[in-house]
């Protein structure tokens, strides 16, 4: 069913679901290489928790797929959060703001290190 234009909600004349850009949407890939079942489901948990904090400083409409290795089954939260923030200023993802913000905070763990320190 169709809304006429004077019953659309925004006042602009375009229809909200139009006119607002949608949020950043993230799909993972965890194959049977990570782990069981068990496992793969909470790395999967881990990286949902990474990409929603990270969520807020995407750029509208991003599109983002991560594929986990078998060694996220060892990585904590903080870690993959790290990895995910890098990987999407990589890949120019991130806004302009959040990049800028990140600039200015010093890492002072570099995730690649860590996995040949141990």
């Amino acid at each position: 069913m169709l809304i006429p234009p004077a019953e659309w909600p925004d006042v602009s004349g375009r229809r909200v679901d139009v006119a607002t850009p949608a949020p950043a949407r993230f799909g993972f890939i965890v194959s049977k290489k990570v782990g069981n079942a068990v496992t793969r489901h909470a790395v999967s948990r881990r990286l949902r928790v990474a990409c929603a904090s990270v969520a807020g400083d995407t750029v509208a409409e991003a599109r983002v797929v991560i594929r986990a290795f078998p060694s996220a089954a060892d990585r904590g939260v903080e870690d993959l959060t790290a990895q995910v923030r890098r990987a999407l200023r990589k890949a120019a993802a991130l806004s302009p703001a959040a990049v800028s913000a990140d600039d200015a905070v010093d890492d002072s763990v570099d995730v690649s290190q860590k996995v040949g320190q141990s």
